[in-house]
């Protein structure tokens, strides 16, 4: 998760890091911290066309409405579904800014 977490900070208007599970379980997952401002795309916003897309990929979104979003490595079946969901916010975030 670090390596997403690194990836995820060099993408304009983001930072990643890596976040232990909140009830102190031995889990551990990356938060996905966005500026609008700078993305050109909030949280939300992000959530709901990753959910729409195909396939369809459902991030922790308890905080969406304050910037972040979580990935969660316990439903992945290994690490190329990881990097799958990185590529794709990676590849939302340059359309938007091109289209800006």
């Amino acid at each position: 998760l670090c390596e997403a977490a690194e990836r995820i900070s060099r993408l304009r208007g983001c930072r990643g890091e890596t976040i232990q599970d909140e009830a102190g379980r031995n889990i551990f997952r990356c938060r996905i911290h966005l500026k609008p401002a700078e993305t050109g795309i909030s949280a939300v916003e992000l959530k709901n066309i990753l959910e729409e897309g195909n396939p369809a990929i459902f991030l922790r979104d308890y905080l969406a409405t304050q910037g972040s979003l979580d990935i969660d490595p316990r439903p992945l079946k290994g690490k190329d579904e990881l990097w799958e969901i990185i590529n794709r916010i990676e590849s939302i975030l340059e359309k938007v800014q091109e289209e800006k």
